[in-house]
């Protein structure tokens, strides 16, 4: 299927749960390519392209958690290609491309906690390979590839602390300022 809309290509909101959304095209938009929101939780996002939006590729918000985020192709979105935030804890982001995005390829935001995020891929992203914000602690970011960006990996905490993140076996290579930057 393909989607084009204003909001976004995928909507799911208001404890919209245990969905499967797989092999869809939500290129274009003017918002983001997939949107859950509003408790959102155990869904699963796999083998989507979610390129050329509005806003990000894909994005989680309002304590959206427990999902798995897998193999999409999030490419030269007008924002991040996956952004996390406002308290989406417990997800797990693996094995997806994000490329040529306007900010980062994966972004969390404001208290996202407890996240996976395993062997993805960001390259040539404006900013960041991988970029964490106000307060996102506990997460896991292990084997990824995160090459010509110009930072591979920023963690930057302007209100409260980032705390207990675990960064292991990460590739940062070719980034313009630093590997990674804390």
């Amino acid at each position: 299927m393909n989607y084009l809309h204003w909001w976004g290509g995928i909507r799911l909101r208001y404890s919209s749960s245990n969905n499967k959304i797989i092999n869809n095209t939500a290129t274009s938009n003017l918002g983001s390519g997939i949107i859950l929101w509003d408790n959102s939780d155990n869904n699963s996002l796999t083998h989507n392209n979610v390129s050329y939006n509005g806003n990000s590729g894909i994005e989680l918000l309002d304590k959206s958690s427990n999902n798995t985020i897998a193999n999409n192709i999030a490419n030269a979105n007008s924002d991040s290609g996956i952004t996390l935030w406002d308290d989406t804890n417990n997800n797990f982001l693996h094995t997806n491309t994000l490329n040529y995005n306007a900010y980062s390829g994966i972004e969390l935001i404001s208290q996202t906690n407890n996240n996976t995020i395993l062997e993805n891929f960001a390259g040539h992203n404006e900013e960041c390979g991988i970029a964490l914000f106000d307060s996102c602690s506990d997460n896991r970011i292990s084997h990824n590839e995160l090459s010509s960006n110009n930072y591979g990996l920023s963690i930057v905490s302007s209100e409260g602390n980032a705390i207990n993140n675990t960064i292991i076996n990460n590739t940062l290579s070719y980034n313009k300022r630093q590997g990674i930057w804390i």
